[in-house]
């Protein structure tokens, strides 16, 4: 049986882990997949093995070309270091492949482009998973070099038309395959008051949801400040994820600048809270896995955030019939339609958001109707079936696989 190499770059259970996760499922009946993914954390490591996966782990610093919209200013540290950890760690790398000996390489995110160079040179084929979207700045040679990397790839799979248009790379080298919702395991037995109750938010509220917990990039102050222009309101504000600001331990004087800014940042927020008086309409949850129940509590999803970004919960929200506002970014907008499965708000502009929110809180007739087609278009769009027909096509394309 053909042998497939996954290596992934996060340790944490995010989008692209859970992409991730859907992805291994669509191919492991075609190879043996093995995942390589970080020692520390050690969350997304425990979750494959808990589900059976193959997992193997590096324990040293993974290099990363973090050129994408929301990502480190090519002028942080942290950018420079992992330029510097390609070259300090290839050669391991180009071990590691070489030992493992498989028949396809796959890297989960485009921060690994520059693993296509180990690939060609040791005549493996090769898959570039793209799910962040590319700065728009002419001058940045990174993309240049960006676009390079991936050129090389066998297969690049974008998900999204907008990714793959902005990225530009050779037409026979790229696929579109949007990510999905599992619908048949995306379903929840509890009723709302059972979680309303669970996490003590006041029922009989509307119910706006953010997924994206402290994350500047996420726009969490959007978020508050617009619900501040909605004080008088009935509303509550669910904020899924990380409560708390993660802060860089170090005395290096860069990092010890950016743990102020990041405090500045966290005062702001709670100053916002505080001087409007809506600390009672403010709940943050935490960390959620399981988040069927988060979204089917929910009567809208708001995404505000700052730069542009892959938006994964809007199909979320969709597959449970909920409406999604956001902001009017190229890329947001392609699943995204106004006034047909959801609103769309001035980027960056509390105002014109919580004008959105209120739009549904007075007219809950459009609120349904909204929720109704996201759940038609996330049905349409992102299925299960749909996208895991697409990928394996691409890998038994590559592979010699015997299915029977």
């Amino acid at each position: 049986m053909s042998k497939i190499m996954v290596i992934h770059h996060s340790g944490d259970i995010g989008g692209a882990g859970v992409s991730l996760f859907n992805t291994i499922r669509a191919i492991e009946q075609l190879a043996d997949v093995v995942v390589y993914c970080p020692e520390d954390p050690s969350k997304f490591k425990d979750f494959l093995i808990s589900k059976g996966i193959k997992t193997k782990t590096y324990n040293f610093p993974l290099g990363s070309v973090y050129n994408f919209s929301g990502g480190p200013s090519i002028c942080n540290p942290t950018f420079t270091k992992k330029i510097i950890d390609i070259f300090k760690y290839k050669n391991i790398w180009k071990e590691i492949i070489r030992e493992e000996s498989p028949d396809l390489v796959l890297v989960n995110s485009k921060i690994l482009a520059w693993f296509s160079i180990i690939t060609k040179k040791l005549g493996i084929k090769s898959i570039c998973y793209v799910r962040e979207t590319k700065k728009k700045n002419p001058l940045n040679i990174f993309n240049y070099l960006t676009k390079y990397f991936l050129n090389k790839f066998d297969k690049v799979i974008f998900i999204s038309k907008y990714d793959e248009k902005v990225e530009g790379i050779d037409k026979e080298k790229s696929v579109v395959i949007p990510n999905f919702v599992d619908f048949d395991n995306y379903k929840s037995k509890k009723n709302n008051d059972e979680t309303l109750e669970k996490f003590n938010i006041p029922n009989g509220r509307f119910n706006i949801l953010f997924v994206g917990g402290m994350a500047k990039l996420k726009g969490v102050d959007i978020a508050i400040k617009s619900i501040a222009f909605l004080k008088e309101h009935e509303i509550n504000l669910i904020i899924v994820g990380n409560p708390q600001f993660a802060y860089i331990s170090s005395t290096n004087i860069y990092f010890t600048f950016y743990n102020s800014l990041k405090r500045r940042y966290e005062r702001s927020i709670e100053k916002t809270i505080l001087k409007n008086g809506i600390e009672d309409k403010i709940f943050k949850i935490g960390i959620q896995h399981e988040m069927v129940e988060i979204y089917k509590i929910s009567d809208v999803l708001i995404f505000p955030a700052t730069k542009p970004h892959q938006a994964r919960p809007a199909f979320e929200a969709g597959s449970q019939g909920k409406p999604v506002i956001m902001p009017d970014f190229e890329n947001t907008v392609e699943y995204v339609k106004d006034n047909v499965n959801g609103l769309i708000f001035k980027k960056r502009d509390a105002r014109s958001l919580a004008n959105a929110i209120k739009k549904l809180i007075d007219n809950p007739g459009l609120a349904h109707e909204l929720g109704r087609k996201n759940y038609e278009l996330t049905l349409q769009n992102h299925t299960r079936e749909k996208s895991e027909t697409m990928l394996r096509k691409v890998v038994i394309d590559m592979l010699t696989v015997d299915l029977k």
